[in-house]
């Protein structure tokens, strides 16, 4: 499992970039089962944007491996990066709108 994160995220020159930015937008912060198949998606929507604005220079998907072992990198060429961290450990449920952690008055320490 791992968890998207855009890290680098330049300007667009074009509507293309304009275009590419507003899709990739919505793709930060999600878990990822398997990288290669969000790097597919990535790479379908590069070539279906630079189809439709044909007239831009078209643009380049990648994946590759991160400087950290286990994470990877990810995005477009010249207009976004977006890292993929392995998510370590487990992760317990989160509680629910209106559910308290601790009885009120009960003060809970680490220590």
């Amino acid at each position: 499992m791992f968890f998207a994160k855009i890290t680098t995220l330049h300007n667009p020159k074009n509507s293309l970039q304009t275009y590419l930015r507003e899709q990739v937008a919505k793709l930060d912060g999600l878990n990822v089962e398997e990288p290669q198949d969000f790097y597919a998606h990535l790479h379908t929507m590069v070539l279906r944007a630079n189809a439709r604005y044909n007239r831009c220079t078209p643009l380049k998907a990648y994946l590759q491996k991160a400087y950290v072992v286990g994470d990877l990198l990810t995005g477009i060429h010249g207009l976004v990066q977006i890292n993929l961290y392995q998510q370590k450990g487990v992760f317990g449920e989160t509680l629910g709108i209106g559910e308290q952690a601790a009885v009120e008055g009960v003060q809970t320490s680490i220590f």
